[in-house]
Protein backbone atom coordinates (compact mmCIF):
# COMPACT_ATOMS: atom_id res chain seq x y z
CA UNK A 1 0.00 0.00 0.00
CA UNK A 2 1.51 3.22 -1.31
CA UNK A 3 1.44 6.70 1.32
CA UNK A 4 -1.39 8.07 -1.68
CA UNK A 5 -3.50 4.57 -0.73
CA UNK A 6 -2.72 4.85 2.91
CA UNK A 7 -4.09 8.74 2.80
CA UNK A 8 -7.20 8.08 1.21
CA UNK A 9 -7.87 4.93 3.44
CA UNK A 10 -7.48 7.11 6.36
CA UNK A 11 -9.35 10.28 4.79
CA UNK A 12 -12.61 7.80 4.09
CA UNK A 13 -12.70 6.30 7.97
CA UNK A 14 -12.81 10.09 8.87
CA UNK A 15 -15.70 10.74 6.67
CA UNK A 16 -17.44 8.10 7.86
CA UNK A 17 -17.09 9.54 11.45
CA UNK A 18 -18.89 13.11 10.16
CA UNK A 19 -21.46 14.23 12.62
CA UNK A 20 -24.09 14.15 9.74
CA UNK A 21 -23.15 9.91 9.81
CA UNK A 22 -25.42 7.80 11.17
CA UNK A 23 -24.33 5.42 14.16
CA UNK A 24 -23.86 2.48 12.08
CA UNK A 25 -21.67 4.19 9.79
CA UNK A 26 -19.57 5.66 12.41
CA UNK A 27 -19.11 2.71 14.29
CA UNK A 28 -17.97 1.04 11.21
CA UNK A 29 -15.43 3.73 10.29
CA UNK A 30 -14.11 3.41 14.14
CA UNK A 31 -13.62 0.11 13.45
CA UNK A 32 -11.90 0.52 10.25
CA UNK A 33 -9.23 2.89 11.92
CA UNK A 34 -8.70 0.47 14.87
CA UNK A 35 -8.38 -2.39 12.30
CA UNK A 36 -5.68 -0.13 10.17
CA UNK A 37 -3.88 0.82 13.72
CA UNK A 38 -3.65 -2.79 14.77
CA UNK A 39 -2.33 -3.97 11.48
CA UNK A 40 0.81 -1.24 11.17
CA UNK A 41 1.47 -2.47 14.82
CA UNK A 42 1.27 -5.88 14.01
CA UNK A 43 3.21 -5.84 10.91
CA UNK A 44 6.46 -4.26 12.72
CA UNK A 45 6.38 -7.22 15.09
CA UNK A 46 6.84 -9.30 11.63
CA UNK A 47 10.09 -7.54 10.23
CA UNK A 48 9.36 -7.79 6.60
CA UNK A 49 11.35 -5.03 4.90
CA UNK A 50 7.84 -3.81 2.78
CA UNK A 51 5.46 -3.83 6.30
CA UNK A 52 8.05 -2.24 7.99
CA UNK A 53 7.95 1.07 4.91
CA UNK A 54 4.43 0.41 4.99
CA UNK A 55 4.14 1.05 8.84
CA UNK A 56 6.80 3.90 8.63
CA UNK A 57 4.53 5.15 6.08
CA UNK A 58 1.32 5.13 8.24
CA UNK A 59 3.09 6.94 11.10
CA UNK A 60 3.61 9.57 8.84
CA UNK A 61 0.04 10.07 7.55
CA UNK A 62 -1.92 9.34 10.63
CA UNK A 63 -0.95 12.44 12.99
CA UNK A 64 -1.77 15.41 10.54
CA UNK A 65 -5.28 13.69 10.69
CA UNK A 66 -5.05 13.46 14.71
CA UNK A 67 -6.91 16.43 15.92
CA UNK A 68 -9.95 15.89 13.37
CA UNK A 69 -10.03 12.07 14.69
CA UNK A 70 -10.11 12.99 18.22
CA UNK A 71 -12.66 15.60 17.89
CA UNK A 72 -14.97 13.63 16.02
CA UNK A 73 -14.29 10.29 18.65
CA UNK A 74 -15.07 12.93 21.34
CA UNK A 75 -18.56 13.81 20.05
CA UNK A 76 -19.41 10.93 19.40
CA UNK A 77 -19.10 9.65 23.05
CA UNK A 78 -21.79 11.67 23.75
CA UNK A 79 -25.26 10.07 24.75
CA UNK A 80 -23.54 6.74 23.59
CA UNK A 81 -24.86 3.60 24.51
CA UNK A 82 -22.31 1.05 26.90
CA UNK A 83 -21.95 -0.47 23.37
CA UNK A 84 -20.83 2.61 21.44
CA UNK A 85 -19.11 3.76 24.24
CA UNK A 86 -16.81 1.07 24.35
CA UNK A 87 -15.85 1.08 20.89
CA UNK A 88 -15.28 4.62 20.37
CA UNK A 89 -12.53 4.69 23.44
CA UNK A 90 -11.18 1.57 22.34
CA UNK A 91 -10.19 3.29 19.00
CA UNK A 92 -9.56 6.55 20.54
CA UNK A 93 -6.87 4.39 22.11
CA UNK A 94 -5.38 3.23 19.38
CA UNK A 95 -5.31 6.41 17.20
CA UNK A 96 -3.15 8.47 20.06
CA UNK A 97 0.13 9.30 18.20
CA UNK A 98 1.16 13.02 18.98
CA UNK A 99 -0.10 13.15 22.47
CA UNK A 100 0.52 16.58 22.66
CA UNK A 101 -2.01 17.95 20.31
CA UNK A 102 -4.97 16.47 21.43
CA UNK A 103 -4.04 15.89 25.09
CA UNK A 104 -6.82 18.60 26.41
CA UNK A 105 -9.67 17.30 24.72
CA UNK A 106 -9.39 13.48 25.67
CA UNK A 107 -8.69 14.55 29.27
CA UNK A 108 -11.81 16.81 29.40
CA UNK A 109 -13.63 13.41 27.53
CA UNK A 110 -12.50 10.52 29.15
CA UNK A 111 -11.72 11.80 32.68
CA UNK A 112 -15.23 12.45 33.46
CA UNK A 113 -16.76 9.14 31.60
CA UNK A 114 -14.34 7.16 33.75
CA UNK A 115 -15.78 8.73 37.04
CA UNK A 116 -19.11 8.45 35.47
CA UNK A 117 -18.48 4.48 34.63
CA UNK A 118 -16.28 2.88 37.41
CA UNK A 119 -18.84 0.06 37.50
CA UNK A 120 -17.79 -0.32 33.83
CA UNK A 121 -14.61 -2.50 33.52
CA UNK A 122 -13.87 -2.28 30.11
CA UNK A 123 -14.24 1.55 30.15
CA UNK A 124 -12.07 1.43 33.36
CA UNK A 125 -9.30 -0.50 31.45
CA UNK A 126 -9.34 1.89 28.31
CA UNK A 127 -9.34 4.86 30.14
CA UNK A 128 -6.12 3.76 32.04
CA UNK A 129 -4.89 2.62 28.53
CA UNK A 130 -5.18 5.91 26.93
CA UNK A 131 -3.64 7.90 30.34
CA UNK A 132 -0.64 5.82 30.36
CA UNK A 133 0.59 7.14 26.68
CA UNK A 134 -0.88 10.75 27.60
CA UNK A 135 1.39 10.69 31.14
CA UNK A 136 4.37 9.18 29.85
CA UNK A 137 4.87 12.45 27.50
CA UNK A 138 6.99 14.52 29.41
CA UNK A 139 5.04 17.51 28.55
CA UNK A 140 1.15 16.78 28.71
CA UNK A 141 2.26 15.05 32.32
CA UNK A 142 1.06 17.69 34.13
CA UNK A 143 -1.61 18.63 32.00
CA UNK A 144 -2.87 14.70 32.74
CA UNK A 145 -2.60 15.62 36.46
CA UNK A 146 -4.41 18.68 36.33
CA UNK A 147 -7.55 16.24 35.02
CA UNK A 148 -7.30 13.65 36.88
CA UNK A 149 -5.89 14.41 40.49
CA UNK A 150 -9.18 16.21 41.48
CA UNK A 151 -11.59 13.38 41.17
CA UNK A 152 -9.65 10.96 43.15
CA UNK A 153 -10.23 12.04 46.25
CA UNK A 154 -13.69 11.69 45.69
CA UNK A 155 -12.76 8.11 44.58
CA UNK A 156 -11.13 6.90 47.17
CA UNK A 157 -14.21 7.55 49.42
CA UNK A 158 -16.31 5.44 47.09
CA UNK A 159 -17.01 1.36 46.51
CA UNK A 160 -14.21 2.12 44.05
CA UNK A 161 -10.98 1.89 45.80
CA UNK A 162 -9.06 -0.15 43.51
CA UNK A 163 -9.93 1.69 40.14
CA UNK A 164 -8.15 4.77 41.99
CA UNK A 165 -5.62 2.92 42.99
CA UNK A 166 -4.96 1.22 39.52
CA UNK A 167 -5.00 4.79 37.93
CA UNK A 168 -2.30 6.18 41.14
CA UNK A 169 0.06 3.24 39.87
CA UNK A 170 0.09 4.36 36.14
CA UNK A 171 0.96 8.21 37.17
CA UNK A 172 3.92 7.26 39.64
CA UNK A 173 5.36 4.77 37.30
CA UNK A 174 6.63 8.13 35.80
CA UNK A 175 9.91 8.95 37.60
CA UNK A 176 8.56 12.55 36.99
CA UNK A 177 5.14 12.50 37.91
CA UNK A 178 5.98 10.60 41.35
CA UNK A 179 7.11 13.37 43.40
CA UNK A 180 4.54 15.87 42.23
CA UNK A 181 1.75 13.99 43.38
CA UNK A 182 2.89 12.92 46.58
CA UNK A 183 1.47 16.05 48.22
CA UNK A 184 -1.87 15.21 47.39
CA UNK A 185 -2.44 11.44 46.80
CA UNK A 186 0.09 9.74 49.15
CA UNK A 187 -1.83 10.65 52.16
CA UNK A 188 -5.13 9.14 51.13
CA UNK A 189 -3.43 6.26 49.83
CA UNK A 190 -1.96 5.50 53.36
CA UNK A 191 -5.08 5.60 54.95
CA UNK A 192 -6.78 3.19 53.43
CA UNK A 193 -4.25 0.74 53.32
CA UNK A 194 -3.93 0.81 57.02
CA UNK A 195 -7.45 0.53 57.21
CA UNK A 196 -8.65 -2.31 54.48
CA UNK A 197 -8.08 -6.53 54.86
CA UNK A 198 -8.70 -6.46 51.40
CA UNK A 199 -6.16 -8.24 49.79
CA UNK A 200 -6.43 -6.74 46.40
CA UNK A 201 -5.97 -3.31 47.56
CA UNK A 202 -3.15 -3.98 49.62
CA UNK A 203 -1.29 -5.61 46.80
CA UNK A 204 -2.16 -2.86 44.52
CA UNK A 205 -1.27 -0.34 47.32
CA UNK A 206 1.75 -2.14 47.83
CA UNK A 207 3.55 -1.96 44.34
CA UNK A 208 2.20 1.84 44.11
CA UNK A 209 4.01 2.41 47.62
CA UNK A 210 7.22 0.76 45.98
CA UNK A 211 6.91 3.30 42.92
CA UNK A 212 6.58 6.14 45.00
CA UNK A 213 9.60 5.14 46.85
CA UNK A 214 11.50 4.75 43.99
CA UNK A 215 10.72 8.15 42.09
CA UNK A 216 9.94 10.39 44.77
CA UNK A 217 11.91 9.25 48.22
CA UNK A 218 13.49 12.97 49.38
CA UNK A 219 9.62 13.31 49.04
CA UNK A 220 8.56 11.18 50.93
CA UNK A 221 11.14 12.55 54.02
CA UNK A 222 9.50 15.51 54.15
CA UNK A 223 5.92 14.93 53.33
CA UNK A 224 3.82 15.28 56.58
CA UNK A 225 0.64 12.96 56.72
CA UNK A 226 -2.88 14.37 58.64
CA UNK A 227 -1.76 11.76 61.38
CA UNK A 228 1.37 13.83 61.95
CA UNK A 229 3.60 11.45 60.53
CA UNK A 230 6.12 11.64 57.65
CA UNK A 231 5.12 9.45 54.66
CA UNK A 232 8.85 7.46 55.51
CA UNK A 233 6.73 6.44 58.86
CA UNK A 234 3.53 5.73 56.85
CA UNK A 235 5.39 3.78 54.20
CA UNK A 236 7.21 2.03 56.83
CA UNK A 237 3.82 0.69 58.82
CA UNK A 238 2.40 -0.37 55.58
CA UNK A 239 5.54 -2.51 55.68
CA UNK A 240 4.86 -3.53 59.15
CA UNK A 241 1.12 -4.14 58.27
CA UNK A 242 2.02 -6.33 55.08
CA UNK A 243 4.99 -8.54 56.89
CA UNK A 244 2.53 -9.42 59.89
CA UNK A 245 0.74 -12.46 59.91
CA UNK A 246 -2.63 -11.31 60.27
CA UNK A 247 -2.43 -10.00 56.28
CA UNK A 248 -3.25 -13.15 53.74
CA UNK A 249 -0.33 -14.07 51.39
CA UNK A 250 -1.95 -13.00 48.45
CA UNK A 251 -2.28 -9.38 50.35
CA UNK A 252 1.35 -9.46 50.76
CA UNK A 253 2.28 -10.16 47.16
CA UNK A 254 4.05 -6.74 46.67
CA UNK A 255 5.65 -6.46 49.90
CA UNK A 256 9.08 -7.96 48.83
CA UNK A 257 9.49 -5.24 45.92
CA UNK A 258 8.57 -2.54 48.32
CA UNK A 259 10.76 -3.64 51.27
CA UNK A 260 13.59 -4.08 48.52
CA UNK A 261 12.87 -0.36 47.16
CA UNK A 262 12.64 0.75 50.99
CA UNK A 263 16.22 -0.79 51.59
CA UNK A 264 18.07 -0.07 48.75
CA UNK A 265 16.30 3.82 48.97
CA UNK A 266 16.06 4.55 52.06
CA UNK A 267 17.96 2.60 54.53
CA UNK A 268 20.65 5.64 54.89
CA UNK A 269 17.96 7.66 56.69
CA UNK A 270 16.52 4.83 58.55
CA UNK A 271 17.97 4.15 61.68
CA UNK A 272 19.99 0.48 62.16
CA UNK A 273 17.33 -0.80 64.41
CA UNK A 274 14.53 -0.47 62.12
CA UNK A 275 16.52 -1.72 59.44
CA UNK A 276 17.60 -4.91 61.47
CA UNK A 277 14.03 -5.32 62.95
CA UNK A 278 12.37 -4.79 58.97
CA UNK A 279 15.39 -7.59 58.28
CA UNK A 280 13.87 -10.12 60.70
CA UNK A 281 10.34 -9.11 59.87
CA UNK A 282 11.15 -10.46 56.47
CA UNK A 283 13.03 -13.57 57.59
CA UNK A 284 9.63 -14.10 59.81
CA UNK A 285 7.72 -13.92 57.05
CA UNK A 286 9.46 -16.18 54.99
CA UNK A 287 9.07 -18.72 57.71
CA UNK A 288 5.30 -18.62 57.34
CA UNK A 289 4.93 -18.30 53.73
CA UNK A 290 2.51 -20.80 52.24
CA UNK A 291 2.41 -19.23 48.43
CA UNK A 292 5.62 -20.17 45.97
CA UNK A 293 4.55 -16.57 44.64
CA UNK A 294 4.66 -14.79 47.95
CA UNK A 295 8.27 -17.00 49.14
CA UNK A 296 9.56 -15.99 45.42
CA UNK A 297 8.84 -12.27 46.22
CA UNK A 298 10.42 -12.44 49.83
CA UNK A 299 14.13 -14.00 48.23
CA UNK A 300 14.15 -11.69 45.87
CA UNK A 301 14.66 -8.97 48.71
CA UNK A 302 17.88 -11.13 49.98
CA UNK A 303 19.16 -11.34 46.32
CA UNK A 304 18.91 -7.55 45.27
CA UNK A 305 20.40 -6.69 48.55
CA UNK A 306 23.24 -9.66 47.54
CA UNK A 307 24.12 -8.04 44.06
CA UNK A 308 23.66 -3.80 45.58
CA UNK A 309 25.73 -4.49 48.67
CA UNK A 310 28.06 -7.54 48.79
CA UNK A 311 27.88 -10.72 50.09
CA UNK A 312 29.84 -10.32 53.27
CA UNK A 313 27.78 -7.54 54.29
CA UNK A 314 24.51 -9.23 53.40
CA UNK A 315 25.74 -12.86 55.22
CA UNK A 316 26.75 -10.47 58.34
CA UNK A 317 24.06 -9.08 58.38
CA UNK A 318 21.72 -12.21 58.55
CA UNK A 319 24.14 -13.68 60.76
CA UNK A 320 23.77 -11.14 62.96
CA UNK A 321 20.23 -11.72 63.14
CA UNK A 322 20.49 -15.52 63.58
CA UNK A 323 18.67 -16.31 60.07
CA UNK A 324 21.44 -17.03 57.93
CA UNK A 325 21.02 -20.47 57.57
CA UNK A 326 17.22 -20.87 57.42
CA UNK A 327 17.31 -18.24 54.89
CA UNK A 328 19.56 -19.05 52.33
CA UNK A 329 18.48 -22.70 52.76
CA UNK A 330 14.95 -21.90 52.30
CA UNK A 331 15.94 -19.58 49.44
CA UNK A 332 17.82 -22.46 47.58
CA UNK A 333 14.90 -25.00 48.22
CA UNK A 334 12.69 -23.18 46.44
CA UNK A 335 14.50 -21.31 43.57
CA UNK A 336 13.42 -24.34 41.15
CA UNK A 337 10.00 -23.04 41.89
CA UNK A 338 10.90 -19.36 40.99
CA UNK A 339 9.39 -17.72 37.83
CA UNK A 340 9.13 -15.23 35.08
CA UNK A 341 12.73 -14.48 33.16
CA UNK A 342 13.62 -11.41 35.35
CA UNK A 343 13.26 -12.98 38.94
CA UNK A 344 15.37 -16.15 37.95
CA UNK A 345 18.18 -14.34 36.88
CA UNK A 346 18.58 -11.99 39.86
CA UNK A 347 18.10 -14.86 41.76
CA UNK A 348 19.92 -17.80 40.20
CA UNK A 349 23.13 -15.28 39.98
CA UNK A 350 22.68 -13.53 43.27
CA UNK A 351 23.21 -17.67 44.12
CA UNK A 352 25.88 -18.05 42.14
CA UNK A 353 27.62 -15.32 44.35
CA UNK A 354 27.40 -17.03 47.20
CA UNK A 355 29.10 -20.13 45.91
CA UNK A 356 31.78 -17.61 44.55
CA UNK A 357 32.49 -15.95 47.60
CA UNK A 358 33.25 -19.55 49.20
CA UNK A 359 32.41 -18.23 52.17
CA UNK A 360 32.26 -21.28 54.76
CA UNK A 361 29.13 -20.09 56.31
CA UNK A 362 27.24 -21.02 52.75
CA UNK A 363 29.65 -24.14 51.68
CA UNK A 364 28.82 -25.91 55.00
CA UNK A 365 24.63 -25.91 54.87
CA UNK A 366 23.46 -29.27 53.58
CA UNK A 367 20.20 -28.53 51.82
CA UNK A 368 17.16 -30.78 50.52
CA UNK A 369 18.16 -32.54 47.45
CA UNK A 370 16.00 -34.92 45.18
CA UNK A 371 13.25 -37.33 45.90
CA UNK A 372 14.33 -40.38 47.05
CA UNK A 373 12.33 -43.42 45.08
CA UNK A 374 11.60 -46.32 46.76
CA UNK A 375 12.70 -49.56 45.28
CA UNK A 376 11.71 -52.58 47.68
CA UNK A 377 7.74 -51.53 47.58
CA UNK A 378 5.24 -54.71 48.06
CA UNK A 379 2.90 -55.21 46.08
CA UNK A 380 -0.73 -54.11 47.63
CA UNK A 381 -4.54 -54.11 47.50
CA UNK A 382 -5.99 -51.46 45.29
CA UNK A 383 -7.87 -50.37 48.28
CA UNK A 384 -5.11 -50.23 50.73
CA UNK A 385 -2.87 -48.04 48.31
CA UNK A 386 -6.21 -45.71 48.08
CA UNK A 387 -6.05 -45.66 51.76
CA UNK A 388 -2.27 -45.56 52.17
CA UNK A 389 -2.42 -42.45 49.09
CA UNK A 390 -3.75 -39.44 51.42
CA UNK A 391 -0.55 -40.03 54.04
CA UNK A 392 2.05 -40.15 51.18
CA UNK A 393 2.94 -36.74 51.03
CA UNK A 394 4.15 -36.80 54.34
CA UNK A 395 6.16 -40.04 54.06
CA UNK A 396 8.24 -38.31 51.09
CA UNK A 397 11.91 -38.05 51.54
CA UNK A 398 14.91 -36.04 50.18
CA UNK A 399 18.53 -36.67 49.66
CA UNK A 400 20.62 -34.26 51.47
CA UNK A 401 23.34 -32.28 49.73
CA UNK A 402 25.31 -29.58 49.87
CA UNK A 403 24.40 -25.78 48.92
CA UNK A 404 26.96 -26.10 45.75
CA UNK A 405 25.49 -29.43 44.76
CA UNK A 406 22.02 -27.97 44.92
CA UNK A 407 23.61 -24.85 43.28
CA UNK A 408 24.98 -27.52 40.29
CA UNK A 409 21.52 -28.53 39.97
CA UNK A 410 20.09 -25.75 39.67
CA UNK A 411 21.93 -24.09 37.26
CA UNK A 412 21.63 -27.34 34.35
CA UNK A 413 17.83 -27.24 34.90
CA UNK A 414 17.65 -23.67 34.26
CA UNK A 415 19.90 -23.63 31.21
CA UNK A 416 17.46 -26.91 29.69
CA UNK A 417 14.43 -24.35 30.54
CA UNK A 418 16.20 -21.25 28.82
CA UNK A 419 16.67 -22.85 25.51
CA UNK A 420 13.37 -24.21 25.40
CA UNK A 421 12.11 -20.88 26.16
CA UNK A 422 14.50 -19.39 23.17
CA UNK A 423 12.97 -22.12 20.82
CA UNK A 424 9.99 -20.78 21.57
CA UNK A 425 10.77 -17.22 20.81
CA UNK A 426 8.95 -16.98 24.44
CA UNK A 427 12.10 -14.66 26.31
CA UNK A 428 10.40 -11.05 26.60
CA UNK A 429 8.33 -11.60 29.07
CA UNK A 430 6.75 -8.54 30.83
CA UNK A 431 8.23 -8.86 34.38
CA UNK A 432 11.26 -8.58 32.80
CA UNK A 433 10.25 -5.16 31.52
CA UNK A 434 9.22 -3.85 35.01
CA UNK A 435 11.74 -5.89 36.72
CA UNK A 436 14.52 -4.53 34.48
CA UNK A 437 13.33 -0.87 35.37
CA UNK A 438 13.66 -1.71 38.94
CA UNK A 439 16.96 -2.88 38.98
CA UNK A 440 18.86 -0.96 36.45
CA UNK A 441 20.10 1.44 38.84
CA UNK A 442 21.14 -0.93 42.24
CA UNK A 443 24.99 0.51 41.42
CA UNK A 444 23.87 3.94 41.99
CA UNK A 445 22.16 2.94 45.20
CA UNK A 446 24.90 0.85 46.01
CA UNK A 447 27.41 4.01 46.32
CA UNK A 448 25.03 6.19 48.40
CA UNK A 449 23.97 4.01 50.82
CA UNK A 450 26.32 0.96 50.93
CA UNK A 451 27.28 1.26 54.62
CA UNK A 452 23.69 0.49 55.83
CA UNK A 453 24.57 -3.04 56.34
CA UNK A 454 28.02 -2.36 58.02
CA UNK A 455 26.65 -0.22 60.64
CA UNK A 456 23.85 -2.75 60.91
CA UNK A 457 26.70 -5.69 61.72
CA UNK A 458 28.39 -3.80 63.78
CA UNK A 459 25.41 -2.05 65.84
Amino acid sequence: MTETQLVAFIQASISGLDRAQVIPVKLYACRALGTFVQHEKGASIIGAASISQIRLAAEAVLPPFATTIVERLVHLTIDATPETLHVVLETLALVIVDAADVAQPILRCVVPLWVSHLDDRLVHDVVVDILAVLVANAAVAPVVLDHVVPPLGNVFHSLYVLQAMEVIELLVKQPAVAPLVVPVLLDPLLGVLLTTDDGSLLQHGGDVLKYFVMHASPQLEQFKTTTGVSGLDGVMQVVAKLLSPGVSDSGAMAVGGLVTQVLLRLSAVLPVVTVHQLLHAVSTRLGNAQMPSLIQSLCTVFARLVHSFGVKSILDALESLGVLSFVVTTWIEHQDDFYGLYSMKVTLLALLKLLESQDPRVLSLVVKGEQLIETGSTRSLRSSTKAQSGSRSQQIQYSQVSFATKLVGLLAMTYVQFEDEAEADDMNSSDEEDGDDDYGDDEAVRQTTGGCFGRLTRS
